[in-house]
This record gives structure tokens, C-alpha cells and sequence, in this order.
């Protein structure tokens, strides 16, 4: 106790003792050998109290200790240049005994730095650490299950070797880093390999420029947890700026954690769990290749988000990718912000691709999603390539603010495209235009529940379709059921233009229930053959129930009908559309052909419609009626139209148009269906047009096995002019009318339909 140990040469020397020393002072300088080595020794070792104490250029280890159970504490400074040995050596299976570095400081300009192999003590570097030279790092090796503890003064600086920091094969321990790291030669930063318990923490500064090398790579650490607390800032070319596969538990925490890349990807974390603090970047870049820019595969429920600043493309541009740009499989808690994806997907994926049979896993797209919950995208720009978002088994999804734009050249390809989205999800202040074939579809043929909400709060969105290839456009929104499925699609605030096909159609097929809020909308039409209006259809062997509301939409320039409430021909009998479409107006008095070819409600087959009529504005319509409402194709049996037509304004039909309202009950011989319509308050006159049999104002048609109900007429079946007489009371002014009489005729039951 209390010795001043102070020479040229080995300082200490012991071989298998159990010692009990303390020295005040101890330095060696230049030492042939190590300046301390304790092989196989036990008790407690302490030096280095007073200075000046220090351990100079040894030419071996500077400070070795192999096996044994010894505690060592040691406050003097190291200074250690000697190429292919450790500044501080610790191997050999030590266990149990605390080695500590206080306050001293150790330096490394080259050598190996660190080192610990089947080391399981409990080791602190209290002190400033400083490895700048040479393959000067840490190497945590063979087994090594102890504590290991390096203080914020630690700092390590391009070591020549293949790893920075080196964590390989443990099974036990805690591994803290609070110093920085930073690597800027073509080598890994940061390597966890087998850590299959304990916890591995870097709380300092990462900053790695690795070139074609992973900066950070975490491999099979099943059991493990590794946790970046202190911040990242990553650049690679080919390499990878973070992978973690295999195993174990990731957190990245922090706001501005950054990974650059050009070729390589720039995350991959793949059967791997993000843990309860999540994964979180700032920004990640990637440029050019087949690697994907951000890669999740069995993450887990754990969160990964990349933030941005706010600022668009402040989380990050992912470009010029053949494949997806970024996938996201059996994952979890996704957010991404302020990020641009430019020319991903350039190449198609290997299929099978964007059918309702054989679905969309193999497609390509910026943003990939497959068997995922929870997804929230603000602020995302998307620009060419297959798809822009393509989403299989995804629940709960929101886009905002957000830009997608001119996807896909080829029939089935779409700028949105969910095949089973499930849960509340929502599209908002976003526009999506120019793509190939819908601009958002959803195909949904699983149970779980789908409310989507299309809507705009702080400026509308925006849903157009302008194209240069225009064989296979279609609509603006598709929102599509595959049988027993219960959807919902509310779309409010939002401008369409240049469908081809329709701006929105709702189909519901077998048993599914559908409701679709249709409110607010701006539409224009474009040169489609289809619509360029609302249509609401059923499929084959609908039994199920769609319920609906078109309320105060201003749609313009319908290429066919603008208002399309259609039950298809294979419904049956307890297939039910029911619903309210109110406060429209389609066209604009003086603007030719802006009304299209006018409103729809038709009951073919079996099925039924329940529709209130009122408060619409239908003007410039051609080549068609006004509002007609029809109900036909069964043979042998017939559904049921319930219809309340009240308030309504018909005027400014085109040459070429048809009546202003027309009811007709039947089209062919066998059909047995039944209308209810209750007609009053409307504004009819001048509205038909000579395009039709009859230019009357409106007609109304019995035919073959049918009946028409007009609640409280008095008159007589198959009188024909009182009817007429009837409904024109019941009106506005003094329209003309027409009716006409083929078996059943005319009823009055009731005062108003059911």
C-alpha cells in the first residue's frame, strides 16, 4: 500500500496471484512488453492515485489482463501508439471482478484499441477515452457477457479495420456507449452480431461515411436489444445505412437522425422488432438501383416514423428505383412525412398484378404495404413509376397533404390501390391525378370493417385523371366489395376532373353492406365514354344492403349520367340500395351539354331502391332524360322502387334530349316490378325535349306486368289523363306530361312512399 512505482520498462507482471496492491503512482514508459499484465489473478489491484501516474508506448498491450477474477482500478493516463496491440486488453474468461478506468486518459493513435474477448466482469471507462488511429476501436468478442460502460469523453475515429464498434457473440451483459463514434473509410460503423441477451446502448453521436460498407449492421441478435439514443447521421454509396435482420429488438430515438445513400438502401429491419421507443429519422435518401430505399419485414407492433422538418422533401428523397421504394411487410405503426419519392417502380413487379383474382402483391410501387396496421403518410410526394401507393391487408391508413401523381402506363395500374383496407382510414388535402387506369381503388373481399374518409379540410382534394394514354383510364375513386364485407366511403370537399371512367364508383356485390356519403364535391368531366358522374352498382348475386347520401354536389360536364344509382340485374330480391340525393346541381344554364345525360335510379332484376329525390338543379342534360327513374329486366318477377321526387328543378334540356322525368315501370315481357312515386313541388316545365317519343315535360310508363303507385291519385288505372292531370297539380307551374297504359296501370295507396 501506497508505493510510487515509476520506470523504464514493465511496470507489473503477476502470473496467478491473489493480490491486494494499491500504488499512488505507477508509470511505465516504453515498455519491451505490456506496461500491466495480470494473468490469472484475483483480489484487487489499484493504482495510479496521485500523479503523475501514467503508462507510456509500451510496445505491447498496454494494459492486458487474461482470466481471473481481479478488480482493477486505475486512475493514471495511457498513451499507447504500438501497431496490432490493445490500449487495454481483457480476455481469457475474467469474470466477476470490476475493472475501471477513472479519470485518466487513454489514448490510442493506433493499434487495436479496446479489446475484450470471453470477457464477463464489469468494466467502466470513466475517463477520456481516445481512439483515433491506427484499427483502433472496440471489439467486444467470443462471449463476452459482462457490463461494459464507456463514458461521454469516449470517442472513436476511423479505425483502419473492417468495424468501428464490434459486438460479437454474447449471450449476456449490458453494453453502454455514451462517447461518439465516427467513421469515415469505406468500413462498418457499428456491428452487433449474436447478441442474444442484454442490452446494447449508444448514447452518443453516430457518424459514419462508410461508401459501399453497412454503416450500421445488426445481425441475428434474437433475445438482444440494441437502442441508438444519441443520434445517427448516416452517408453511404452502395452500402447500407442501417440493416438490422435476424433478431432482437431495435429502438432509434432522437429527431434528427439522417441516412443518405445513393445505390444502397438506406434501412432494412427485417425479422427484427422495433421496440417500444421506435424507430425514428428524420430523413432517409436513396438514389438510383434495385435496392429498396426503406425495407420493413417482421418488425413487429413498434413504431417507425420519419419526420422531416415540415419543409416538403425534409424527410428525405427516394429516386430512380426499379422495384418499390420503400416496403413495409407484417409491420406496424408506420409514419412517414415530408418525403418525396420520384421514379420508383420503374420496372414492373413480377406479378401477379392489380386484378380483383389475383391481386396486387406483385406489383411495384413508391410506397409498398402488405399485412400492416396503422399507416399514416402527410406530406408525401409521389411521381411515376407502377403505382404510387399499393397497400394489401392494410388497416387504418391516412394520407394527408400529400401529391401523387402520373402513375402507371399499363390496364390495372393506379396511383392508390388497396386490395382489403380495413379499419378508419382517411385520404385528405391530398391531390392524385394522372394515372393509368383509377386514381384510388379499393377491391375488399375479407369481413373486417372499412370506414374511408375522402375529404378536404384546409383546401380540397384533388382527384384528376388526364393522362396521355387514355385507353385505360378509368375512375377517380373505385370502391368496389367482393361479398360479405362492410365498407364505408365518405367522400366530401373534393374536386374531380377528366375521369373517363367515373369520378366515383361504389360497387357492392353478394352480401355486402355499403354506405356512401357522397357531400360538397366539385366535379368536371372529360371526354369518357362512361361518365364522369356518381355511380352507385351491384354485381353478381347481391342480397346485401347499400345505403347512400349525394347531397349538395356541384357536377358539370358528365360525359353519361352524373347521378347513377343502378341495382344490377343479377340482385335479388332482398338486394336493397336505399338512400337521400339532395341539393345537387348537375349543369349550368347556357353551357352546352354540362349536365351530361342527367340522374339515374334504376332497379333491374329483383333487387329494390328506396331514394328521396330532392332540392336538385338538373339542367343542360342530352341525349337522355332529365331524372329518370326505372325499373326492368326480370322476367317473371320484378323488384320494388320507392321513390319521393319533391322540389326539384329540370330545365335547359339540349336538342337532342329526352323528358324532363321519366318513370317507366317495365321493359320487357315478364317484368312485374312495382314504383312508388310520389312526385310534387317540382319544377318541370320546359324541360323536354324532342329527343325522346314524347317531348313532354315528363312521361310516365306502364308496362307489360307492372304497376305504378302515385300515392293519393283517385283516378281510375288506366286513365291516362287524369294521371297527367294528377301529377300536374301536384307540381310547379304547368308542365306538359304524358302517360301511358299497358296492364296494371296506375295506383294511388297510401300518402306518400315508404
Amino acid at each position: 500500500n501506497g508505493m510510487n512505482l515509476v520506470g523504464l520498462g514493465q511496470s507489473i507482471d503477476i502470473d496467478t496471484g491473489n493480490l491486494d496492491i494499491t500504488l499512488d503512482t505507477l508509470t511505465s514508459t516504453n515498455s519491451p512488453a505490456e506496461g500491466i499484465d495480470l494473468n490469472n489473478c484475483t483480489g484487487t489491484f489499484v493504482a495510479g492515485q496521485l500523479s503523475p501516474s501514467a503508462i507510456n508506448n509500451a510496445t505491447g498491450d498496454s494494459v492486458r489482463i487474461n482470466g481471473g477474477t481481479v478488480g482493477v482500478t486505475y486512475t493514471g493516463g495511457i498513451t499507447h501508439s504500438a501497431a496490432g496491440q490493445a490500449a487495454v486488453s481483457i480476455s481469457g474468461g475474467h469474470s466477476t471482478g470490476t475493472v475501471t478506468f477513472q479519470t485518466g486518459t487513454i489514448s490510442a493513435t493506433n493499434g487495436t484499441g479496446l479489446q475484450f474477448d470471453n470477457a464477463d466482469g464489469t468494466y467502466n471507462f470513466n475517463g477520456t477515452t481516445t481512439l483515433n488511429g491506427g484499427d483502433a476501436g472496440i471489439d467486444i468478442l467470443n462471449g463476452s457477457n459482462g457490463t461494459f460502460t464507456f463514458g461521454a469523453n469516449t470517442s472513436i475515429t476511423s479505425p483502419s479495420g473492417l468495424t468501428a464498434f464490434n459486438v460479437d457473440v454474447s449471450t449476456g451483459g449490458d453494453v453502454t456507449y455514451d462517447g461518439t463514434i465516427t467513421q469515415n473509410t469505406a468500413a462498418t460503423a457499428i456491428r452487433v452480431n449474436e447478441k442474444s441477451g442484454g442490452t446494447v446502448d449508444f448514447n452518443g453521436m453516430i457518424t459514419a461515411n462508410t461508401g459501399g460498407a453497412t454503416a450500421v449492421n445488426l445481425i441475428n441478435n434474437a433475445g438482444g436489444t440494441i437502442n441508438f439514443d444519441g443520434g445517427l447521421d448516416i452517408d453511404a454509396t452502395s452500402g447500407t445505412g442501417i440493416s438490422a435482420t435476424g433478431g432482437g429488438t431495435l429502438n432509434v430515438t432522437g429527431t434528427s437522425n439522417t441516412i443518405d445513400t445513393t445505390t444502397g438502401r438506406g434501412a432494412r429491419i427485417e425479422n427484427t422488432t422495433i421496440g417500444a421507443s421506435g424507430v425514428t429519422f428524420q430523413s432517409i435518401s436513396s438514389d438510383g438501383g434495385s435496392n429498396l430505399g426503406i425495407a420493413l419485414f417482421n418488425t413487429g407492433s413498434g413504431n417507425f416514423t420519419v419526420a422531416g422538418t415540415g419543409a416538403d422533401g425534409s424527410g428525405g428523397t427516394i429516386q430512380n428505383k426499379t422495384g418499390n421504394g420503400a416496403s413495409f411487410i407484417n409491420a406496424a405503426n408506420i409514419s412517414l412525412s415530408d418525403m418525396n419519392f420520384t421514379d420508383c417502380a420503374t420496372a414492373n413487379g413480377p406479378g401477379p398484378c392489380g386484378t380483383n383474382v389475383t391481386g396486387n402483391t406483385g406489383c411495384n410501387a413508391a410506397i409498398f404495404l402488405q399485412n400492416v396496421t396503422g399507416v399514416m403518410l402527410d406530406n408525401i410526394n409521389t411521381l411515376r413509376g407502377q403505382y404510387g401507393i399499393n397497400g394489401n391487408n392494410v388497416t387504418t391508413f391516412s394520407l394527408i397533404d400529400s401529391n401523387i401523381a402520373s402513375h402507371g402506363d399499363e390496364v390495372e395500374e393506379d396511383g392508390v390501390r388497396f386490395f382489403n383496407l380495413h379499419g378508419t382510414c382517411a385520404i385528405t388535402d391530398t391531390t392524385i391525378r394522372d394515372s393509368e387506369m383509377n386514381n384510388v381503388r379499393v377491391f375488399n373481399n375479407a369481413t373486417a370493417a372499412l370506414t374511408l374518409t375522402v375529404m378536404g379540410t384546409t383546401a380540397p382534394v384533388s382527384l384528376s385523371d388526364s393522362a396521355i394514354s387514355n385507353a385505360d383510364r378509368n375512375d377517380g375513386i373505385l370502391f368496389e366489395g367482393a361479398g360479405g364485407t362492410d365498407m364505408t366511403l365518405n367522400v366530401m370537399d373534393t374536386r374531380f376532373a377528366d375521369s373517363d371512367g367515373d369520378h366515383i364508383q361504389a360497387v357492392v356485390n353478394l352480401t355486402d353492406t355499403m354506405d356512401v356519403n357522397i357531400t360538397g364535391c366539385v366535379t368536371d368531366g372529360g371526354p369518357g365514354v362512361l361518365g364522369s358522374g356518381f355511380t352507385l352498382s351491384s354485381g353478381a348475386g347481391f342480397i346485401g344492403t347499400m345505403t347512400f347520401d349525394i347531397l349538395n354536389n356541384d357536377i358539370q360536364n358528365a360525359a353519361n349520367k352524373a347521378i347513377n344509382v343502378n341495382i344490377g340485374t343479377n340482385s335479388t330480391s332482398n338486394g336493397m340500395f336505399s338512400g337521400t340525393i339532395s341539393g345537387n346541381t348537375i349543369g349550368t344554364v347556357g353551357i352546352m351539354d354540362s349536365g351530361g345525360a342527367g340522374m339515374d335510379i334504376s332497379a333491374n332484376g329483383a333487387g329494390n331502391i328506396n331514394a328521396t329525390i330532392t332540392n336538385n338543379f338538373i339542367r343542360q342534360y342530352d341525349s337522355d332524360h332529365g331524372l329518370r327513374i326505372i325499373a326492368r329486366d326480370c322476367n317473371g318477377c320484378g323488384g320494388t322502387i320507392n321513390a319521393t321526387v319533391s322540389g326539384n328543378t329540370l330545365s335547359n334540356p339540349e336538342p337532342n334530349g329526352f323528358n324532363g322525368l321519366l318513370v317507366q315501370a317495365g321493359a320487357a315481357s315478364g317484368d312485374r316490378h312495382i314504383i312508388c312515386a310520389d312526385i310534387d313541388n317540382n319544377t318541370l316545365t320546359g324541360s323536354g325535349e324532342n329527343g325522346s317519343a314524347s317531348a313532354s315535360d315528363f312521361r310516365l310508363r306502364q308496362r307489360f306486368d307492372t304497376t305504378i303507385n302515385l300515392p293519393g291519385y283517385a283516378g281510375a288505372a288506366n286513365n291516362t289523363t287524369t294521371v297527367v292531370t294528377f301529377v300536374q297539380g301536384n307540381n310547379i307551374g304547368t308542365p306538359s306530361g304524358s302517360a301511358t297504359v299497358q296492364t296494371n296501370g296506375f295506383t294511388g295507396n297510401g300518402t306518400t312512399c315508404p
